[in-house]
């Protein structure tokens, strides 16, 4: 993608978002900077641009805030916002439509709508997240406890009730996939740390609407 039309998605993306957030809300300039960098951050802006995001964005969105209620739906309407969040070929981004993916759905092991995930569990959903925002990577497995389950670390890490908690999620995610996710997940996973192979790039497709 051209890196100008990813930083308008970026920006456009998080500008709209925000406004929906802090509708019909007071923040002062230094929590709106706070949220400015969340929000961006999770677009996947880098560290420049979340620095021109937190000193330029909060001036425009209260500047916006305080005009008439006619002007101001007027402003967010004449622009035409991304509105899907996706997951696929090892990034994370935002896109207008998600028909030249939807053209090619059959081809992915795993294509899932996460406003709508179906028998797919919530825990499983995040650790597949959480597995392809850091694909080709190893995650300790003590890190991924603690991200993806929000567990304390009692005991020694790969206790038999820590490795299952992981091994419950990896099955129903397998299942999902027909089979064909654990196949791309590397080896010694417990002892070498946790993740998948580049080779899954390929193979999944995660959105959400915005």
């Amino acid at each position: 993608m051209d890196p100008g039309k990813r930083k308008e998605q970026i920006v456009v993306g998080t500008l709209y978002e925000l406004l929906f957030m802090t509708r019909g809300r007071e923040y002062s300039q230094q929590k709106m900077e706070s949220i400015v960098l969340k929000v961006a951050r999770a677009y996947g802006a880098s560290p420049e641009m979340l620095r021109q995001m937190a000193e330029h964005s909060p001036p425009l969105l209260i500047g916006m805030r305080s005009t008439n209620e006619e002007v101001s739906e007027s402003t967010v309407s004449s622009v035409t916002p991304p509105t899907f969040e996706v997951w696929v070929d090892g990034n994370h981004h935002i896109v207008e439509d998600i028909s030249s993916y939807e053209k090619r759905k059959e081809e992915y092991l795993l294509w899932i709508d996460l406003d709508q995930p179906g028998k797919i569990r919530p825990r499983a959903i995040k650790l597949l997240k959480y597995l392809v925002e850091h694909i080709g990577q190893r995650i300790p497995f003590e890190v991924i406890l603690k991200d993806v389950f929000d567990d304390p670390l009692t005991g020694k890490p790969f206790e038999e009730s820590n490795r299952n908690k992981v091994e419950v999620q990896l099955t129903v995610i397998n299942k999902f996939s027909r089979g064909q996710f654990r196949k791309h997940l590397f080896r010694n996973k417990f002892t070498c740390g946790l993740g998948l192979s580049k080779t899954f790039s390929a193979k999944y497709f995660l959105f959400r609407r915005l």
